[in-house]
């Protein structure tokens, strides 16, 4: 076993020979570029501060069957897609899982528990969204989608706790959510091309459905095409920076616009 305290760290780790590894944030956020611990089966990570691990784990804790965060105040911003882990457990903090391989995650023992706060799981291939790869996840807030330059179509009938669907991705492809649930909202927060965007349809649709799209990233506007046929209001927020987007939906008769950055309407259809 080994403990392991770090305090406003940037860098990478390397523990060899050890079976438990025991990570201790304290003092500010640390970021580490890479953790290697080839031996470990169990890791945990406490503490107070946030933890970003940047490279994938996959290679690094590929002996671990279980990340335990459940101490952790924090934020952890962890990538794994290692078929050896079947436990991972979030904090009370923001947590973001980047993990594209839910279809090997349908064990009897698997169990992948954000925890509290407001939690992601951000995925590539589409595929892997399904009630049934995601039948052992639980606590999720948030679904990010990074497709590379190819189009996704994301099938979310009987998958619960998604209340943000947000696209990130900067290449030419698109993102298609269908059997959507009638509250959830959306974010862009990375799109260059025009052609690129979110196609949406809700599971059930009515006289007046409303959403929210959220686009630009901290400091960066998009560029995008929005389909939404199935709502009647449209709420946009624009933030990072100017924003333009092709606005089309056969329902919708109102759009509002907000937000401290500029935000243009290349084309609308609307009502349409």
């Amino acid at each position: 076993m080994q403990d392991v305290t770090v305090d406003t760290y940037t860098g990478t780790f390397v523990s060899a020979g050890v079976e438990t590894l025991n990570i201790t944030t304290s003092g500010g956020a640390s970021t580490l570029a890479d953790l290697t611990a080839t031996s470990a089966t169990s890791v945990t990570v406490a503490g107070s501060q946030n933890l970003t691990i940047t490279a994938d784990t996959t290679t690094g804790l590929n002996a671990a069957t279980s990340i335990d965060a459940s101490a952790l105040t924090g934020k952890l911003s962890i990538t794994s897609s290692d078929t050896s882990l079947s436990v991972f457990k979030g904090g009370t903090g923001d947590d973001t899982l980047i993990r594209n391989i839910q279809n090997s995650d349908t064990g009897a023992a698997d169990s992948f528990d954000a925890g509290l706060g407001t939690d992601t799981l951000s995925v590539t291939t589409a595929a892997n969204v399904s009630a049934t790869n995601l039948a052992n996840y639980s606590g999720f807030e948030r679904l990010t989608v990074t497709n590379g330059n190819g189009t996704a179509t994301i099938n979310l009938d009987g998958v619960s706790g998604f209340g943000t669907l947000r696209m990130a991705d900067d290449g030419t492809g698109a993102v298609t959510f269908t059997n959507v649930a009638a509250t959830a909202v959306y974010e862009n927060t990375l799109a260059a091309d025009g052609d690129e965007g979110i196609t949406t349809t809700l599971k059930t649709d009515t006289a007046a459905d409303a959403t929210t799209l959220t686009l630009g990233g901290a400091t960066t506007g998009v560029d995008m095409l929005w389909v939404g046929n199935d709502y009647e209001t449209l709420n946009i927020v624009s933030k990072g920076a100017a924003n333009l987007a092709d606005i089309r939906g056969t329902d919708t008769t109102t759009i509002n616009v907000s937000g401290a950055l500029g935000f243009t309407m290349s084309t609308a259809c609307i009502d349409c």
